[in-house]
């Protein structure tokens, strides 16, 4: 190839590269500032917009005077900081940048025509080569980078991401490999505000080098069509003026159908109160950016949805052009913080029931201690006794769901009968059945092969299966069942109490969550995490745990699967 030919390329691949990547910082560098640090997966779908770039880009290499040519060259050569290289079709070397050149501690005449994986030393987290994506790439398939991919330098290894493109010359398959140091993505996820302060500082860089680059905007457009965050436009009165393709699903309306409108009338932005929440867009179009409101809800074509975002105005100087518009759908954000505040209240009213009556028991006994007859004084004491006992539960069940969010739960597997658990369970608790009048029967096949599970975390699932079944049942019992199914016992714990309606199903197996008309009777004392716990043990050992079949008034069958132990498959 010759060499006008190879810096030609270059200075398109380096074009590109700016257009996309100041693209990302300018939707990005907002949103990150309550988010993670730049991450990995952001870099790759970066990286991957950039090959779509750098197709297009192509043709300016037709355009560009030859007068022009190496003055670009030179420029950004010099001050880009994305580093480059041009691979021919044999897996030779022909050209690095000098920002790469730089890294590895190399000229270009030190690795002209040497193979790829002497100059670009790629390796994964484990320290295993990494060279697939050139490798795919050869074979004619252009691609990213995997995550985490480092590159040994003069200075030693430097996480990087970035992308490889083909292109024909001559008949011929050639590579361009293109990436940027990604080494704060990876090591600095503390420094949030540092970060952002950096990304913009970077951003007013690219913005610079921008000025030189023709058919800008159209490039940003394209972006905006192919992004999957929702966005919109609105001119510097409000009007919208488009909407990208994702937005346009989200509200059900095309862009046809809303352009010209005002953005109150075109889209609806809520808050928790259902009023109308569009102050952030008002600012924006004073010149204030800032980020939607904590919660903001939009009215979609699937309903009302929580979203996230960003509010921003496009300023030329102190000029406002217009105003961006970017969220996305935080259903899950939501549901989980809901769920989270569902947790900690359910926690502290269970916290305090039991304290208060213990706390109640001491100050009634300190104050009346001489006159409260001995036998009052005894049943007093169990209250408290009993109190106290529930608080314990609770405090270990709270323990248990900390240990299973973080991870910290470990499970030590064995073979063990499970027939033999259930029969310890039920001699436990067959004193409380004969007290209610309830019967407890237990039903063996003539033989049940050994499960594999951990034995005390099975204990306590089947206690709480047996514990909920006795609880929310006034006449009749519980029978227990032990079926093979495959390569699984099932344990089945069939009551006749009061049953679970289809609406109350899916609380079922969630913290803080009691269904049923039972639950709200002063007998079932319940801290409703027994049957999440339970769910979140079986899982861990491989089995599971279902409600089979439920009917107000005529009861309940849940049922417990483990695998059968190897040595008795």
């Amino acid at each position: 190839m010759p060499a006008q030919w190879q810096y030609l390329l270059v200075v398109s691949i380096l074009l590109m590269t700016v257009t996309s990547v100041a693209v990302w910082l300018f939707v990005y560098s907002r949103k990150l500032r309550d988010e993670r640090s730049l991450n990995r997966k952001t870099l790759a779908a970066a990286a991957e917009r950039l090959i779509l770039y750098q197709k297009q880009l192509l043709f300016l290499q037709n355009k560009i005077q030859q007068d022009d040519r190496h003055n670009i060259l030179e420029n950004f050569l010099r001050e880009t900081t994305i580093c480059a290289c041009i691979i021919n079709h044999a897996g030779s070397v022909v050209s690095i940048n000098p920002v790469l050149q730089e890294k590895l501690g190399k000229s270009q005449i030190d690795v002209l025509l040497q193979p790829y994986q002497q100059v670009l030393k790629l390796t994964d987290v484990y320290g295993n080569p990494a060279y697939s994506a050139i490798e795919d790439s050869l074979k004619g398939k252009s691609g990213i980078f995997p995550e985490w991919v480092f590159l040994e330098t003069k200075t030693g290894k430097t996480a990087i991401a970035g992308a490889v493109s083909l292109y024909t010359e001559s008949g011929l398959r050639n590579l361009s490999v293109i990436f940027m140091d990604a080494t704060k993505a990876y090591t600095d996820d503390q420094a949030k505000d540092e970060e952002i302060r950096g990304l913009r500082d970077e951003l007013s860089v690219l913005r610079q080098e921008l000025k030189s680059v023709s058919e800008t905007d159209r490039y940003l457009r394209r972006y905006f069509t192919t992004t999957d965050m929702n966005m919109v436009f609105l001119d510097p009165v409000g009007r919208i003026v488009s909407l990208n393709p994702c937005a346009q699903r989200i509200f059900g309306k095309s862009e046809e159908d809303i352009r010209g409108q005002l953005y109150q009338h075109g889209i609806s932005f809520l808050d928790k109160s259902d009023k109308p929440a569009y102050q952030t867009i008002a600012d924006a179009l004073k010149g204030i950016e800032s980020k939607l409101k904590h919660w903001t809800f939009i009215t979609s074509v699937n309903g009302k949805i929580p979203v996230s975002g960003s509010v921003l105005p496009l300023k030329d100087g102190t000029k406002v052009n217009g105003v961006v518009i970017g969220f996305r759908d935080a259903s899950q954000d939501y549901q989980l913080e809901q769920e989270e505040k569902a947790f900690f209240s359910g926690a502290a009213h269970d916290l305090r029931a039991p304290l208060t009556t213990i706390r109640s028991v001491i100050e009634l006994l300190y104050d009346s201690y001489d006159s409260v007859p001995k036998p009052q004084a005894l049943e007093i004491l169990k209250g408290a006794k009993e109190s106290a006992v529930h608080l314990v539960s609770l405090v270990n069940d709270l323990l248990n769901v900390s240990r299973i969010d973080q991870g910290k739960i470990e499970v030590v597997k064995s073979a063990f009968d499970v027939t033999v658990l259930t029969k310890e369970i039920m001699d436990s608790h067959r004193m409380v059945a004969r007290e209610r009048h309830l019967y407890l029967n237990q039903e063996v096949a003539e033989f049940v092969p050994k499960v594999y599970g951990d034995k005390a975390k099975s204990l306590d699932i089947l206690t709480n299966l047996v514990t909920n079944a006795l609880k929310y049942t006034h006449f009749g019992g519980v029978t227990i069942k032990h079926t093979k199914e495959g390569g699984r016992i099932i344990t089945s714990v069939t009551d006749t109490g009061t049953g679970i309606s289809d609406q109350n199903r899916h609380l079922l197996f969630k913290k803080f969550q009691q269904v049923g008309t039972a639950r709200n009777q002063p007998l079932a004392k319940s801290t409703g995490l027994g049957l999440y716990i339970a769910k979140k043990f079986a899982t861990m050992m491989g089995g599971d745990i279902e409600l089979v079949q439920s009917e107000i008034g005529k009861g309940s069958t849940f049922a417990f699967s483990l695998p059968i132990a190897p040595s008795q498959a």
